[in-house]
């Protein structure tokens, strides 16, 4: 009796253990992470930072992952001179990185859609303008339009989601795992320039 309850004490003490060692490894990646994020070492002196609302473990994991593809496109970002840019598409690592720059104005909340996207990453930049964006975790869509991979685009629904004022002090970033509602007008302001880079998931 006396050896199985020291052995039962043992087990114990070792799952406690076991559990206690993965926190905190979990909460050394997690500080690995966000300090990665905050320094912005990343961006190699581009003006504009991420959106403090970024998925911070999906750009790190990515960045780690393929770095050639995040250099390229802030490199583009703060070597262009995105004033005389004109509006159109434009390859950056043939089809790992691609740029759409446009200009227009933005819609009333009620003419936008939620959309999400399966291969890339979105990165969206307004670099005149103001722009209201929504994000919401992916799961939270409901589909109202059949995903196009050609396109790499569907559509769908939510219900709430946070909504965000973007400019040119910073840019979003929008994961597989992200749905997102772009192009929402900002009172006193609807028209923009805005920089568009699709960034390849695999």
């Amino acid at each position: 009796m006396y050896l199985k309850w020291i052995l039962a004490l043992a087990a114990m003490a070792a799952a406690t253990g076991y559990t206690m060692g993965r926190a905190k490894k979990m909460e050394n990646k997690q500080e690995t992470v966000n300090k990665w994020f905050t320094s912005h070492c990343y961006l190699n002196g581009l003006a504009a930072y991420p959106h403090d609302s970024v998925n911070r473990e999906a750009f790190y994991q990515h960045y780690q992952k393929h770095p050639e593809r995040w250099d390229a496109t802030f490199k583009f970002l703060r070597e262009t001179n995105l004033d005389s840019l004109p509006v159109g598409k434009y390859k950056l690592l043939e089809d790992d990185v691609v740029v759409s720059v446009t200009e227009g104005i933005t819609r009333p909340m009620g003419n936008t859609r939620w959309e999400f996207h399966k291969r890339f990453i979105d990165l969206q930049y307004i670099y005149k303008g103001r722009e209201m964006m929504g994000a919401a975790p992916i799961g939270s869509l409901t589909p109202t339009t059949p995903y196009d991979d050609t396109k790499d685009v569907g559509f769908g629904d939510v219900n709430g989601g946070s909504y965000y004022e973007m400019d040119s002090q910073s840019f979003q970033l929008f994961f597989p795992s992200d749905a997102h509602r772009p192009n929402i007008a900002v009172a006193g302001n609807d028209h923009i320039k805005k920089i568009v880079v699709k960034i390849k998931l695999d």
